[in-house]
């Protein structure tokens, strides 16, 4: 039943990421995992712009789905990913602005500039020579942490399947200058903070959360459809990924029989007859679940997992939010402030309220279970 559809935009744009992942472990990865990770923050961004590097920006024009609750303490990247790989587009994980920093590494710039105290720009204005030193790093969880992800995670990310986007940020902590007599100043902090993963969200309107609770059910929060998703465990994360990408050609296909519904559904939240197009979409993702379980239950009867493989399952819930409202609980909230919370704004958002008229626009949103349980 599932089709690889080459007109589906979305998918299209994929490779960018795959490129830029794979520059990144083209050279052979440290053997210490912080190391891992700060070569990883150094391979996309640019400490002085606070940008992605010139040749890194095409992943901002690559489509995702974009991961909440990035600040809680049971957030774990392994198990997430795990558990959203069957039904996410390219999964952008990240973690919001309440994690503590971590100081990736420090960088310093020469160039030479004017005297700051001088009011001639002629040959008698004092030439200096500048030294900027800049500290950069991002908001998540230990370096060891995000170095094993990245370790683990490198047939996903190659494929181009997932991005891990820190919230980056950059201080120039000071500047020396020497003029021709040797004196010496210093500058103060400019700390400028990169900002991605929120907008993203808004642009492609795809994320993916985990929570315990059901949101209330409204004419702004639709429940679409609710499934078992087949998850692999027992084995390490970089067998999982290695699985995914090389052994079951399904999943991506399966991925794109989903996005496909999911990108049905703008249509079927606008036609007059919304609860039987909504019927009709989440019925059809269901029985591509139902078919990817078999496969993969399939391929454990075959031996083709691991002998340490288990099958276990999580349940997943595909809910429609109103565009207005999500803009305004991230604005409000921010990535890092879990489902729960979100839960609860949407709960006491203004139904009659201006905003709810302003535009007709939904984001879709996997909630999936933190538990698994046995298949």
């Amino acid at each position: 039943m599932w089709r690889d559809s080459p007109s589906r935009n979305r998918n299209a744009r994929t490779p960018a990421v795959a490129r830029v992942m794979s520059g990144f472990y083209r050279r052979r990865l440290p053997n210490s995992p912080e190391d891992v990770a700060r070569r990883y923050v150094s391979h996309l961004f640019d400490p002085i712009t606070v940008k992605l590097h010139r040749r890194r920006w095409r992943i901002a024009k690559s489509s995702y789905s974009v991961l909440l609750a990035t600040d809680e303490p049971h957030y774990d990247l392994a198990r997430l990913t795990r558990s959203a790989a069957l039904v996410a587009d390219t999964l952008l994980l990240t973690h919001g602005a309440e994690m503590p920093y971590r100081e990736a590494g420090r960088f310093t710039r020469t160039r030479i500039g004017l005297d700051p105290g001088s009011n001639s720009s002629g040959p008698e204005a004092i030439d200096l020579t500048v030294m900027d030193t800049y500290t950069y790093g991002f908001a998540g969880p230990p370096l060891k942490e995000i170095g094993r992800f990245l370790t683990g995670s490198e047939p996903l990310a190659r494929s181009g399947n997932l991005c891990y986007l820190p919230r980056y940020s950059s201080t120039m902590i000071a500047y020396e200058s020497r003029d021709r007599t040797g004196s010496t100043t210093h500058g103060p902090d400019l700390p400028r903070t990169a900002r991605y993963a929120p907008d993203f969200l808004l642009r492609d309107r795809r994320a993916v959360s985990e929570s315990t609770a059901t949101p209330q059910r409204s004419r702004f929060v639709r429940l679409v459809t609710e499934v078992r998703l087949p998850v692999i465990a027992g084995v390490s994360l970089a067998t999982f990924s290695r699985i995914t990408v090389e052994e079951f050609g399904g999943h991506r296909l399966l991925r794109g029989h989903v996005q496909d519904r999911i990108a049905e559904l703008d249509g079927a939240m606008a036609a007059d007859e919304a609860d039987r197009g909504i019927l009709r979409i989440g019925r059809e993702i269901e029985a591509g679940i139902g078919e990817a379980r078999s496969r993969i239950a399939g391929a454990d009867r075959s031996g083709a997992l691991p002998r340490s493989a288990v099958l276990t399952s999580v349940t997943a819930a595909l809910f429609a939010v109103h565009a207005p409202m999500m803009r305004d609980a991230l604005h409000a909230l921010g990535l890092g402030a879990g489902a729960d919370c979100f839960w609860t704004y949407f709960r006491h958002w203004p139904e009659n309220g201006p905003r709810a008229s302003e535009d007709d626009t939904w984001c879709y949103m996997w909630v999936l279970s933190p538990t698994a349980e046995r298949a």
